[in-house]
């Protein structure tokens, strides 16, 4: 696993896995920019590839809420629907 920082989206983690045929960016749980990559995959490529979808990875992240990322009744996926539900708080972890 490797990183690079790009100056809009800040560090983006690059993982490079055996078996893909092609380049994906999400935006990952902890709000970074995450690319998988075929493993051969040059990292001068990936970047290319950020610059190139400069216009798509904005509206990834306008689409995308790190802030607040559950809530009751959001949709995951075409058709779960999430429920929270209230529970005690753990205060020490059991073994």
């Amino acid at each position: 696993m490797s990183s690079f920082t790009d100056p809009e989206f800040g560090e983006i983690i690059v993982h490079k896995r055996r078996g893909m045929r092609s380049v994906h960016i999400k935006i990952g749980t902890d709000g970074r920019y995450a690319a998988t990559a075929p493993f051969y995959t040059p990292l001068i490529f990936i970047k290319q590839v950020v610059n190139n979808s400069r216009e798509d990875l904005r509206r990834l992240a306008a689409h995308t809420s790190t802030a607040k990322p559950y809530e009751d009744g959001q949709t995951i996926g075409k058709t779960h629907t999430l429920a929270v539900v209230p529970t005690q708080t753990v205060k020490s972890p059991t073994t």
